[in-house]
């Protein structure tokens, strides 16, 4: 549903927005990755967990205080900062740390919920928007080091799109945890999404 914290969260995310401007070309695997992130937010919902319900049940929305949502999307605007001033040895490093932090969320069953949440602000801040694959034209080649650097920004973009489907497919279909705790990462990925289409 709309609540009318839907106004305020779209204000913050579009300062957010304006920081998020890395160039990734579009590979196939890259649109299944958006289409599997789509199908994992469909709506924002927060959700209560019912003793007599194993998958949970929807609760009323109500909105959050405007200091703890202003603190959550600040918490993101950090993420995409830090990642924007990373360079590639940083960004490497920064990948293969989702990586391990998400393999050992998996060897313990998901039960460090603080932990998953950190990874999912981390990987959103990272996440570049959905880019159209370039037409061929008759320009110029890309030097080695620009198509070795695209190579490798494409490289971290598809590890932060898997690891943000497998985190977010935890966080609301094997926890069922409330969304609301991380509403401007799935408003931030819905932004994004229908920008580029």
């Amino acid at each position: 549903g709309q609540g009318a914290c839907t106004e305020r969260l779209r204000a913050a995310l579009l300062a957010v927005k304006t920081s998020c401007s890395l160039v990734v070309a579009g590979r196939p695997d890259a649109v299944a990755d958006w289409n599997e992130l789509r199908r994992l937010i469909p709506h924002f919902r927060k959700r209560k967990r019912d003793a007599g319900d194993c998958k949970g049940s929807i609760a009323e929305t109500s909105p959050d205080s405007d200091v703890t949502f202003f603190k959550r999307v600040r918490r993101l605007n950090k993420h995409v900062s830090t990642w924007k001033q990373l360079d590639t040895d940083g960004s490497d490093q920064l990948v293969a740390d989702a990586e391990r932090s998400l393999a050992q969320l998996r060897e313990h069953g998901w039960t460090d919920t603080l932990q998953l949440r950190r990874l999912l602000y981390c990987m959103a801040g990272a996440l570049a928007p959905p880019r159209a694959m370039a037409a061929s034209s008759g320009e110029e080649p890309m030097d080695l080091a620009s198509a070795e650097r695209l190579a490798s920004t494409a490289e971290h973009q598809k590890i932060v799109r898997k690891v943000l489907i497998r985190a977010i497919a935890s966080w609301r279909n094997e926890l069922w945890l409330e969304d609301e705790q991380i509403e401007p990462i799935l408003e931030l990925i819905r932004r994004k999404i229908q920008n580029f289409e």
